[in-house]
């Protein structure tokens, strides 16, 4: 039988720091779908379904800095069609509702450690618990989701690239000159890194302790696409690890989930694409490579 796409809103709180945020999770059902509306977005989904039978991998996508869960649907919707479960938290204070924490030490230090959370979270959930595959996790995380990414597979970030922002001095004046400690996660054991910010990943051995395996796609259009490549290439400890490539004619937001026609002057820039760049056709080649990737590691 087919699947259809499963959704369920959960809230996943933090104790540490008293606040809850919201999480969208997709996953492979057997219960006919239906055109819902999520925001300015429709899917194909049924809510609250029953998750189909079998043992399913488990995929956690980050969006970027300001951005949006929903920004990201089309990889969830696609992998949990393939029988994942996929987890989009709106990460707190660095959405497009709320972005207080941007280039702040709060957000680098919070955004990996909800993904935990997540992880546990469903773990100890009695209807996706006997059926999740929790050992063996990925992250997909574009910009400052690739960030995340890195840092829960045990990159070291180092926050003084954010004493130079000083976007907000009362955020950065007081952060220490020095590597942070962001507790990483023995599960995640694949990552797909979509033109991610890698700032915070410059100094010496940051991304030694990676383990992962990482599927790495830069767009060409980001002027630091052949640094961010690089940093990736040389960080990492074992180069078989890494698949990468630099996508042509592509920018930053090219891999954003293609936007309504309706939507796309709201949206403005991220919405924009290169004179001859199909983001519709990038976005089904993508898919594949992902999927095909993601099979071959969890």
């Amino acid at each position: 039988m087919t699947n259809t796409v499963g959704c369920r809103r959960v809230d996943v709180h933090d104790r540490s720091i008293n606040l809850s945020f919201p999480t969208l999770l997709f996953y492979p059902s057997q219960t006919p779908a239906l055109e819902l509306a999520f925001g300015p977005y429709t899917l194909d989904v049924a809510m609250d379904a029953e998750l189909a039978p079998g043992k399913h991998p488990l995929v956690l996508i980050s969006h970027g800095s300001g951005g949006s869960n929903l920004a990201c649907r089309c990889y969830g919707l696609q992998l949990a069609k393939k029988g994942f479960v996929v987890a989009l938290p709106e990460h707190p204070f660095n959405n497009r509702h709320n972005n207080d924490w941007e280039h702040s030490l709060e957000n680098i230090i919070n955004r990996p450690r909800h993904l935990s959370l997540i992880i546990d979270n469903l773990a100890g959930d009695s209807l996706f618990s006997n059926q999740l595959r929790v050992k063996k996790v990925a992250v997909i995380g574009h910009s400052v989701g690739g960030y995340t990414a890195l840092a829960l597979a045990g990159a070291e970030p180092d926050a003084r690239p954010l004493l130079d922002l000083r976007i907000n001095v009362d955020q950065t004046s007081h952060l220490p000159a020095q590597a942070i400690e962001v507790v990483s996660d023995q599960r995640i054991k694949a990552l797909v890194l979509l033109d991610p910010d890698v700032s915070l990943f410059l100094a010496e051995n940051a991304l030694a302790q990676v383990q992962a395996a990482v599927l790495l796609r830069v767009a060409a259009g980001d002027d630091n696409a052949l640094a961010i490549t690089q940093t990736i290439a040389r960080g990492l400890s074992n180069a078989l690890l890494l698949n990468s490539k630099i996508v042509e004619n592509a920018s930053h937001y090219s891999f954003l989930s293609p936007f309504p026609e309706a939507l796309k002057d709201r949206v403005g820039e991220a919405s924009r694409d290169a004179e001859g760049f199909d983001r519709l056709n990038f976005h089904k080649t993508l898919h594949k490579e992902i999927l095909d990737f993601l099979r071959g590691c969890l």
